[in-house]
């Protein structure tokens, strides 16, 4: 019996993600699930929430097939946030540090 290759088991893409799917002339589409190695060669599966009026529309394709859009504004501002936190961090007004 020939061995098997083992397939790359770290995901490309984590939950929630923004993509684009490949060759798709539909809306980009969030990352909800990872369905894990089920594609030809042991390529990861995820299932992509694509929002289409009246209704959303749940696509299933192979990592390859997706492209990794940049964070939202929304997700920008909670990182932006999280960095002002930090009493390290730089002032924005000035561009020095506190401390």
């Amino acid at each position: 019996m020939a061995k098997q290759k083992q397939a790359d088991i770290s995901p490309a893409f984590n939950i929630g993600d923004r993509v684009r799917i490949r060759h798709y002339a539909g809306n980009p589409g969030r990352i909800v699930e990872l369905r894990g190695a089920l594609g030809p060669g042991g390529s990861q599966v995820y299932r992509v929430l694509v929002q289409r009026k009246p209704s959303v529309t749940y696509i299933e394709v192979r990592g390859d097939q997706l492209e990794a859009l940049p964070p939202t504004s929304a997700k920008l501002r909670l990182q932006r946030n999280k960095l002002a936190e930090r009493p390290d961090a730089p002032s924005e007004a000035t561009g020095s540090t506190v401390k």
